[in-house]
């Protein structure tokens, strides 16, 4: 898959994340900058009043089991 601007992908958020999004672990973001296939900048849209803006965050597939486990990245819809 290609990513482009205005994509909506799920960004895994962090530990200090969770609380904007009412400590779920996954939302939904859009897509604002692209660095390369593997690097965007987001806008996160959390469940709560402020959105998160985050930059340079790395595109994680599903067969990158090891790299699931922690958080920080972005990945398509379908990539579940």
């Amino acid at each position: 898959m290609t990513v482009k601007l205005g994509d909506i992908v799920i960004y895994k958020l962090s530990a200090e994340d969770n609380f904007y999004n009412n400590n779920a672990v996954e939302a939904p973001a859009v897509v604002v900058r692209i660095f390369d296939q593997h690097y965007v900048n987001l806008k996160v849209i959390t469940d709560g009043q402020t959105d998160v803006w985050k930059t340079s965050i790395r595109h994680i597939s599903t067969y990158d089991e090891v790299s699931r486990k922690s958080a920080g990245y972005w990945r398509f819809i379908d990539e579940s």
